[in-house]
């Protein structure tokens, strides 16, 4: 079975209310990449701060302008060296704490959706006839109801929402990159 067609056999066995909630995950997860996108951004502008004050140049457009858009042009380099340090720490924090919860969330769905889904088959499976059952192989039915659904849900489900977020998070990082130096970015 290709990969997008065992995710479709996955999502398929989801309600629609499920497959909604996935949607919102992964929303979290793209607000959980902006965050990190403005962390790495703020090491870059912590960056060419330090480096603009040890060299005594000054400092490059896009840092100044970031100064003066968050109303901090008041500040002397050194409270502008330690608010950003701060900021770029809390915002790491912040990131790894979100991740860490969200992924513990996660997990946790997608178990009792394992639990619904193997209740449900034994349901149905319980329905069919018993020249039927007789004719299947037992190990493969006990497999289909318990170690093959947590397989879709653990295997498959979240490692496309993994996936997800880590595509996203890393086409954020290129834009970034294109906004800020295109040659860089190509390279």
């Amino acid at each position: 079975m290709r990969p997008l067609q065992a995710l479709q056999e996955s999502l398929s066995l989801l309600t629609s209310r499920e497959k909604g909630d996935l949607g919102v995950v992964i929303i979290i997860q793209i607000f959980i990449g902006l965050v990190d996108l403005a962390a790495l951004a703020l090491i870059a502008a912590f960056g060419s701060l330090g480096a603009s004050y040890v060299s005594g140049f000054a400092l490059p457009a896009q840092i100044r302008t970031l100064i003066d858009r968050i109303g901090l042009s008041s500040y002397g380099t050194i409270d502008l060296l330690i608010i950003f340090a701060l900021a770029t720490a809390f915002l790491f924090v912040f990131r790894s704490v979100s991740s860490l919860i969200l992924t513990r969330r996660i997990l946790l769905y997608l178990a009792n959706r394992q639990t619904r889904i193997s209740v449900d088959l034994a349901k149905r499976l319980s329905g069919t006839s018993y020249t039927w059952i007789k004719r299947k192989d037992t190990n493969e039915l006990i497999y289909a109801l318990t170690d093959g659904v947590g397989a879709l849900m653990g295997g498959v489900i979240s490692n496309f929402m993994i996936i997800i977020g880590e595509v996203f998070f890393l086409l954020l990082i290129l834009t970034g990159l294109i906004v800020v130096d295109p040659m860089t970015a190509l390279f």
